[in-house]
């Protein structure tokens, strides 16, 4: 969330995750990345834009007594996606086409395309 000062968190910070490594809790306010300010959560995207899993990066942010100074270490994106086996070059067996078939029509009331 933007604030006047840079970007706050907004929500529990999960345990293990970089900003719990980084010391980084709910409410903090982030104002610079490798001495960058973050003025808004568009410019935070942009500069993790080209950063790898593993680069370690210093971060200060602010809360209730203070400025801190940190190392954020990039995670990886953990968000999973779905890809149909076709698209990463895997053919169905008949059963999974079957499976498949019977699921997506549960899913829209339509009849199968088959």
């Amino acid at each position: 969330m933007d604030s006047p000062a840079g970007v706050r968190v907004a929500t529990a910070v999960p345990f293990g995750s970089p900003f719990y490594q980084a010391g980084i809790d709910r409410d903090d306010v982030l104002i610079a990345l490798a001495g960058n300010p973050i003025p808004s959560v568009t410019a935070w995207n942009q500069m993790l834009q080209g950063r790898k899993p593993g680069d370690v990066v210093p971060i200060e942010f602010r809360r209730r007594n203070g400025t801190v100074h940190g190392m954020l270490t990039i995670g990886r994106d953990v968000r999973v996606r779905a890809v149909p086996f076709e698209k990463i070059g895997q053919p169905l067996t008949p059963a999974q086409q079957a499976f498949r078939d019977a699921w997506l029509n549960s899913q829209s009331g339509a009849p199968s395309p088959r």
